[in-house]
């Protein structure tokens, strides 16, 4: 993909609000049965996320993080840069500073576009807010090895393909399929991948 002004097209597409339900469907894990469109708990823990688009050459491309397995949410799961919003922090900012912590991106590297409509993930009780950015500097990551035990790099043009693996869960005996982004051995799945899936959508939605 060489579509230099895509960060543009992104930024005034979502200066109204967007959303995908087709989109979020398509990755959501087949025991979901629709639940990350339903109302969210009350008591639920509030989390923002950044999709930051980096550019690589020619192509656009979207850090992710494997989470080390000893952390209490989502242990060893790949995860998009971000984390709980703290009091007084909105979104955006949390979004930024969780970014910076993680993955050692300045904020004043992150130029923000908008977000996509939250997603509630009820098994692990959280709001996730996502975030759009674009990195206006060099992608220079430095990973806190407390939290993260991998970055690697998606490339956009896989996203937006519309094409998805299978992969089987366990949970202790029960065994369930979810639809699965594969890139460098890693399989992308849940929450992750139903963000990605929309921001492609999103997209797409600009590419005309």
């Amino acid at each position: 993909m060489s579509d230099v002004d895509l960060p543009e097209r992104l930024r005034q597409q979502l200066q109204t609000p967007w959303q995908s339900r087709e989109a979020r469907a398509r990755m959501a894990p087949r025991l979901s049965y629709g639940r990350h469109q339903c109302p969210p708990n009350p008591n639920a823990k509030i989390a923002a996320v950044l999709i930051l688009l980096v550019r690589r050459d020619d192509e656009w491309c979207v850090p992710l993080t494997k989470r080390q397995p000893y952390l209490p949410d989502h242990p060893g799961q790949i995860s998009l840069p971000g984390g709980l919003i703290e009091p007084g922090e909105s979104a955006e900012q949390a979004a930024v500073r969780e970014s910076e912590e993680e993955i050692g991106i300045a904020a004043s590297q992150i130029a923000l576009l908008g977000s996509l409509a939250e997603l509630n993930l009820y098994n692990s009780n959280f709001r996730v807010l996502p975030w759009i950015g674009v990195l206006t500097g060099e992608p220079n990551f430095r990973c806190n090895e407390a939290e993260v035990a991998e970055l690697f790099e998606i490339p956009l043009s896989k996203l937006i393909a519309e094409t998805a693996d299978c992969m089987e869960i366990r949970r202790g005996s029960l065994s369930f399929s979810a639809p699965c982004y594969t890139w460098l051995g890693h399989q992308v799945w849940g929450a992750t991948s139903i963000m990605l899936s929309e921001f492609a959508a999103l997209t797409r939605s600009v590419q005309g």
